[in-house]
């Protein structure tokens, strides 16, 4: 694998030998990186060579706060870039988001292979913006959906497959649906996709030979062509692969799809918040129960204190019942998150879909449900006389 080319822009000499130090220590890839310690030097490197990333303290002895990012950002138009912050600078990298940085990273709370994962995800996604831009088309950087249960029993899976599907009707764009969740994955059992191969294979794949001809023999497609990555047989996986197996196989599905979703099982666990950093937009999936808020809340805490960037969370509140206990406004200030879409309980028309062996019918009102979910992540205007009520989305 091809160093990655780093460019460190810090004063602090202890911090500077924490991010060589974490680096060297890295699994999965190894970085070339060279460090400067004024903001004109960096400019200077900048005018002269090519980096693949820039890591970079706001706070310089030649310039301070958004002015230090800006002037970065126009020097390096051809490199993404990381901002390095301290805990009570964080509203000030997430400014910085604002205007065009691919992540921050709050300095002390990140080891080696959390570097690692943050660096590769820039990379990718910025080469992935920049073959967009090149083939003429809109540049979009939230393509790739991972779905996560609060606890199990949530329906993150099929919340994700029933995206998946109505995607691929409703935009005719090319989608994969991809399960990660490689210990009890049921997309397979949902959709009744058939493969030999499942997400094992393709993260053992060398990732260097994964072309169109030997991915086409990997997913399942489905009578609809949406593309189906399984799981691996329940009880057959003895030892997970490393997440950066998988992290490879998230990046080539980020070039060839035009939108992936990715089932990435219940609960936060290192292997799944390793694939967090490989997806755009995490949707945490959750039931309007004590035990299921409970678990999300403590899932919102675990991210946060990973550094996990908050602005990328979206809140799914699956099975709401007409007449519930705590109403929708309760729910989201108890996560301190607002929801993004309300699924009510319709347990027959899931009951009916699971008989028949398919997903629940577009003219059910689960369906429409999801068909209404599929316009909104993909940005579709739902005309106003077609909107029901009972829908909820916020």
């Amino acid at each position: 694998m091809k160093p990655i080319k780093a460019l460190l822009v810090e004063d602090n000499d202890g911090d500077v030998r924490l991010v060589k130090e974490v680096v060297a220590e890295a699994e999965g890839g190894k970085v070339e990186l060279s460090h400067v310690y004024r903001l004109q030097e960096a400019l200077n490197r900048l005018s002269k060579e090519t980096f693949d990333v820039v890591l970079l303290d706001l706070s310089l002895p030649d310039s301070q706060g958004l002015h230090t990012f800006d002037q970065t950002l126009q020097a390096a138009a051809r490199a993404p870039i990381l901002v390095l912050t301290g805990l009570d600078d964080q509203a000030m990298a997430i400014s910085t988001l604002q205007r065009g940085a691919q992540d921050y990273l709050v300095k002390g709370q990140f080891d080696g292979n959390r570097l690692m994962q943050t660096i590769r995800f820039a990379v990718a996604r910025h080469e992935a913006q920049v073959a967009q831009f090149q083939n003429g088309s809109d540049i979009r950087t939230d393509n790739v959906y991972g779905f996560i249960g609060a606890k199990g029993g949530c329906g993150s899976t099929t919340v994700a497959c029933h995206l998946a599907a109505a995607l691929r009707i409703e935009t005719g764009e090319k989608t994969l649906l991809a399960d990660l969740d490689l210990i009890s994955g049921s997309v397979e059992f949902l959709t009744g996709a058939k493969s030999n191969y499942s997400a094992l294979d393709a993260a053992d794949t060398n990732i260097d030979e994964l072309d169109s001809d030997l991915w086409a023999k990997l997913v399942f497609k489905d009578e609809s062509d949406l593309e189906i990555l399984t799981a691996p047989p329940p009880l057959s996986c003895k030892r997970l692969p490393k997440p950066e197996r998988l992290g490879r196989v998230l990046r080539f599905a980020r070039s060839y799809y035009d939108r992936s979703i990715v089932d990435l099982g219940s609960g936060l666990t290192d292997f799944s918040l390793a694939l967090l950093y490989d997806v755009d937009l995490t949707f945490i999936v959750t039931t309007p129960d004590v035990l299921a808020l409970s678990r999300t809340t403590r899932m919102i805490e675990a991210l946060t204190a990973k550094t996990y960037p908050l602005e990328r969370l979206r809140l799914i509140v699956n099975r709401m019942p007409n007449r519930s206990q705590l109403s929708l406004k309760q729910i989201e200030e108890v996560l301190r998150l607002p929801a993004y879409a309300v699924f009510t309980d319709s347990p027959g028309d899931l009951a009916d879909s699971y008989t028949k062996g398919t997903l629940a019918s577009r003219n059910s009102a689960l369906g429409a449900q999801f068909t209404r979910f599929a316009n909104k992540v993909a940005g579709i205007e739902e005309p106003v006389n077609k909107r029901r009520k009972f829908f909820n989305f916020g």
